[in-house]
């Protein structure tokens, strides 16, 4: 009997063109002998599309075509399954309406099979000589990122994946299991095929006569994310479920069932964020950082300075948000955009990463239960993210913490059901999340140990590794610049006691280890009578020899993993550390009950031991949220914080939050040396006169420039001072430091407000501008343009008067402001450093003019013993002509400065040179 070839012909609003493809498929003659069979599912049209289809099938009776009218509009994917369910040939290819693809390809794709190399040909668009519409520049890109996304998952190398052309075995297409509705078909069917055992699946290349929207395109941009969905759902499932007879169907009972304890988990961080309402400054530790990393690489700006934990998945994710919803705000640059607003992006954060969380604990309790059969485990396994202590505060953040307790939640069920089908794997996806889990706090890297439990052959061990190492140096390109410092901070955890290491240079503090042990097994009970029992578990393990079963692997991974953990902890003794180990409780719970063979029959026993944990956990999760939010650090804009907003003020909170969110940025700029990006030269633009001062030690900031208090005092009428859970006297000495030598310009220092639940103080100073004018008069003016040498060649000599500025083989013609000459500082390099005679008191006001492609250099005044008091890296005080800036410094010599001597110099911080012309200097006495 001769063979078949099916085509599928799904139709919607295509009356313009269907009868012109007809024609085109029932002109191509097949080779082989091979016979058609044309299948026409309308997807329920609203133009033409019926009538014209009847026509042309009744004006070609001898013809093999078939109608069938959709009900309801349901979709490209479902008109397929409708067709694929129709079809009785022995190929079958999808063929769409319109005329982009050209039918008397279908031989290309038909030879492969007919001569035994394959099973399913997919017909490329982007191989081979043949012809292209040149159209779309991102949607080209955007197909070959869905290719390479969905090649990541399926471990093939296709280079056009969402092609239409698709030729199938029809016994291999019908044996799969499909569901998606709309254009998700093409990842969905290309994942599920590439598990199909042995199965042989070539590309040919095929021509391309795309259309425009206008000419009648219906894919869109969110077809593409939920492309990527599709990709990463069916990447990350297992199997097919009609292949396979393990699969247990979800019912829709069943499936509200996993729904509980998300909405459980949702109530309690509205709760939660409910009482933080819209402050995230009080909370900055962490939040500020990755939101400010996030801008930069939302903004292709892949400078990235957090490093330590190294938290570069949670940077990426902060990227990703930042850079979708700038798309529909465009409120100017994104780094304008979330700085002037950040309080609103951190919602969206919290709403988005929370919405994740709560997906991945209803798709683990699912996983589970298809697997198993077992609605009881299922639900326990949905009980890992809250057997977390502080899990509830951890999970509605941009923290690192969170990222773990989702990646682990769905990883335990992912272990669970592998371990459940006789330890089967797949070697890669060990190696992503592994790499995840590493690159989101290093502190997970005890899981590299887990493939060793389930992978046997020696072969796929060094496939895991080197995709491990892959996958993690495509996650850490943010942050490839700080990787130096970031083995330099490792090495320091591993050498010295302490948290963060900065205790002293010794591996152990054994003083300090013990109690800290007894603190870990003390604070939280679930967690620590839960350990008590995995380790008598692995032990009885051992005993019987259970070396072979695979949950005693499981088990005994987890183990490992947690006690490392442990050890690590009461080294560098933080109790979020823990986290890890609280999180595998009820997974390696549950595989020790499985090779000892305790089981669960009694329905009672079960349920009683779920509902006693389920309310422990939760309440304990609800108590230590209560507890959180009404003794830390919750502080929201008072009356008085708003009738001065439009104030300067000093915020002297050292980095421990605030009402103001400029303290939250600053630390977010700090902790990630981020200085030197567009978003630094933006939040000195916008917050013009906020001032800081740190207590640790004890100087005046505006942002990243140490100023001296005399500058703030002369330049402002009012000052406010704001104090938060300072003792009084603290109060009073940080107040006389900032009116020290200028006591005669304060007219009066007045306490606005004194908040006793929250601790904070708001001073309002106020002075005499009248009189700053006079306090000074400059003494001594140094100017330098650099054209003129000491006799000696070694020194630059400044005008009047005469004073030397070393380093005078660094002048150049290559660029210049005045004359023919300026100084070329390479990059990371010093220049014109000198040092010149000072009294206490004395005010130095240092300008240069600087051209730079990227950061301008650095002025920085030292005392003689090196120790950096003032700096200025871009206070650009004007912008000259051809590119060139000019960089202010003022600065004043502090009462009770011992030396007579001051050091300055200019520093290159970018990565590429700089030139500096036309120095002056004016110093001035009181």
């Amino acid at each position: 009997m001769p063979q078949k070839l099916s085509i599928l012909i799904p139709a919607y609003n295509e009356a313009a063109t269907i009868h012109l493809i007809l024609d085109k498929v029932l002109a191509v003659n097949l080779i082989g002998g091979i016979q058609k069979e044309i299948i026409i599912v309308n997807d329920c049209s609203t133009d033409s599309t019926k009538a014209s289809i009847e026509k042309y099938i009744a004006s070609h009776p001898d013809s093999d075509i078939r109608l069938f009218n959709q009900e309801l509009n349901r979709g490209k994917g479902a008109a397929i399954h409708k067709g694929i369910e129709l079809a009785t040939g022995d190929f079958i290819i999808v063929q769409d309406a319109d005329l982009e693809y050209d039918p008397q390809e279908y031989t290309i794709l038909l030879k492969p099979i007919l001569d035994g190399f394959a099973d399913v040909v997919f017909g490329s668009r982007f191989m081979g000589g043949n012809p292209h519409r040149v159209l779309f520049f991102w949607h080209t890109m955007g197909n070959k990122f869905l290719t390479l996304l969905s090649n990541i998952f399926s471990n093939l190398n296709l280079t056009d994946m969402e092609t239409c052309y698709k030729l199938f075995k029809a016994d291999l297409i019908k044996g799969l299991d499909l569901n998606e509705k709309r254009f998700g078909f093409e990842p969905e069917v290309t994942a599920k095929i590439a598990r199909v055992p042995k199965v042989r699946i070539y590309e040919v290349g095929i021509s391309y006569y795309g259309r425009t929207y206008e000419e009648g395109k219906k894919i869109g941009w969110k077809d593409g994310f939920r492309a990527i969905w599709c990709i990463l759902k069916y990447g990350f499932s297992e199997k097919n479920e009609k292949s396979t007879s393990t699969s247990v169907k979800v019912s829709t009972k069943v499936q509200f069932l996993f729904f509980a304890l998300p909405i459980i988990y949702g109530i309690l961080s509205v709760c939660f964020l409910y009482h933080l309402k819209a402050i995230y400054a009080s909370f900055p530790d962490g939040i500020y950082c990755y939101l400010i990393s996030g801008i930069d690489i939302a903004s292709g700006k892949f400078n990235v300075g957090l490093f330590e934990h190294p938290g570069a998945t949670v940077e990426w994710l902060s990227g990703g948000i930042l850079f979708f919803i700038h798309l529909f705000t465009n409120n100017g640059t994104i780094y304008e955009s979330v700085l002037s607003i950040p309080e609103f992006y951190l919602k969206i954060f919290s709403i988005v990463v929370t919405t994740i969380f709560l997906f991945v604990v209803y798709q683990s309790g699912k996983l589970i239960y298809k697997n198993s059969g077992d609605v009881r485990l299922a639900l326990f396994f949905q009980l890992i993210p809250v057997s977390a202590y502080l899990g509830i505060q951890n999970f509605v953040f941009l923290i690192p913490e969170g990222l773990i307790i989702c990646i682990l939640t769905y990883y335990s069920a992912l272990l669970w059901v592998w371990t459940g089908d006789k330890g089967r794997a797949d070697f890669w996806i060990f190696s992503l999340i592994t790499a995840l889990l590493i690159t989101t706090k290093i502190t997970c890297l005890p899981f590299i140990i887990v493939p060793f439990f389930f992978i046997r052959k020696f072969s796929v061990i060094i496939k895991y590794f080197f995709a491990t190492v892959v996958f993690s140096g495509l996650l850490l390109f943010p942050i490839w610049n700080r990787l130096p410092e970031m083995f330099s901070w490792f090495y320091r955890l591993a050498t010295h006691s302490g948290i963060y290491g900065l205790g002293k240079e010794q591996v152990v503090d054994v003083s300090s280890f013990g109690p800290n042990l007894v603190n870990i097994f003390s604070t939280e009970l679930f967690f620590s009578f839960g350990y008590a029992l995995i380790t008598l578990g692995v032990i009885a393990g051992a005993v019987l020899k259970k070396w072979e079963n695979s949950y005693f692997r499981l088990s005994l991974a987890f183990w490992i993993i947690s006690s490392v953990q442990i050890v690590l902890t009461a080294k560098h003794f933080s109790f979020h550390y823990i986290l890890v180990p609280q999180l595998l409780v009820i997974p390696s719970l549950f595989a020790i009950f499985r090779f000892l063979g305790i089981g669960f029959s009694n329905k009672v026993v079960f349920s009683s031991a779920f509902a006693l944990c389920a309310f422990y956990l939760i309440y304990n999760n609800a108590l230590s949220a209560s507890i959180y939010n009404d003794g830390n650090r919750l502080y929201e804009l008072s009356l008085t914080a708003k009738k001065y907003a439009s104030f300067p003020k000093i915020i002297t909170t050292s980095f421990e939050g605030s009402c103001y969110p400029e303290s939250a940025l600053h630390l977010g700029e700090a902790y990630g040396g981020k200085y030197f990006s567009p978003g630094h030269a933006y939040l000195r633009s916008h917050y013009p006169n906020t001032y800081f001062y740190s207590i640790q030690g004890d100087f005046f900031q505006f942002w990243d420039q140490t100023i001296s208090s005399s500058e703030i005092i002369e330049n402002h009428e009012k000052v406010l001072i704001y104090f938060l859970q300072k003792d009084e006297q603290t109060e009073r000495n940080i107040i006389s430091k900032i009116a020290a030598g200028r006591e005669s310009l304060i007219k009066k220092i007045q306490l606005l407000e004194h908040n006793n639940s929250t601790g904070e103080d708001f001073y309002l100073l106020q002075v005499d501008t009248s009189l700053a004018s006079h306090l000074y008069t400059v003494t001594e003016r140094v100017n330098c343009d650099f054209e003129k040498k000491r006799s000696d060649n070694l020194a630059f000599v400044s005008s009047s008067p005469e004073f030397t500025f070393p380093n005078a083989e660094s002048q150049s013609a290559e660029q210049h402001y005045s004359g023919n000459y300026s100084v070329k500082i390479p990059p990371g390099n010093y220049a014109c450093c000198t040092s010149f005679t000072v009294n206490a008191g004395d005010a130095l006001d240092i300008k240069v003019n600087n051209l730079s492609t990227e950061n301008p250099v650095c002025l920085i005044l030292s005392a003689a013993d090196g120790k950096v008091f003032y700096k200025s890296s871009v206070n650009i005080s004007k912008e000259l002509s051809k590119g060139w800036k000019q960089i202010n410094l003022k600065a004043e010599i502090p009462t009770g400065y011992p030396d007579k001597t001051v050091k300055f110099c200019l520093y290159n911080y970018g990565s590429s040179i700089s030139y500096v012309d036309d120095l002056i200097f004016l110093i001035s006495k009181k």
